[in-house]
């Protein structure tokens, strides 16, 4: 989902369209043109989340179960074969370090 997301967004700012992505895109688009002022966040958070991954993977796949799979910590903790309290740690830290690194932006 966050592929389709972050591709989505990188095409409505190029002002590209292939006509091939368009029919099975028309529901991301239909959300998307609702909420266009977004599209640039989500690049943005994009680019953040690769560089959490260099620097702590296990936080930004939380991250990214969170945000884009709307996984609990719990259930992440689970997929991922984590404690819990470790997965909790792990999100909160992600979650300050995402937001610390977008408002300097």
């Amino acid at each position: 989902m966050r592929q389709i997301l972050v591709d989505f967004a990188r095409s409505r700012t190029a002002q590209r369209r292939d006509k091939r992505l368009e029919k099975p895109l028309e529901l991301v688009k239909h959300v998307a043109d609702e909420q266009s002022n977004r599209i640039p966040h989500l690049l943005d958070l994009d680019e953040q989340l690769k560089e959490l991954e260099k620097i702590a993977p296990e936080a930004a796949q939380l991250i990214e179960l969170r945000f884009f799979g709307g996984l609990t910590a719990e259930e992440s903790a689970v997929y991922l074969g984590l404690d819990v309290g470790r997965a909790r740690r792990q999100l909160r830290y992600g979650q300050g370090w995402l937001r610390r690194a977008m408002s300097q932006k």
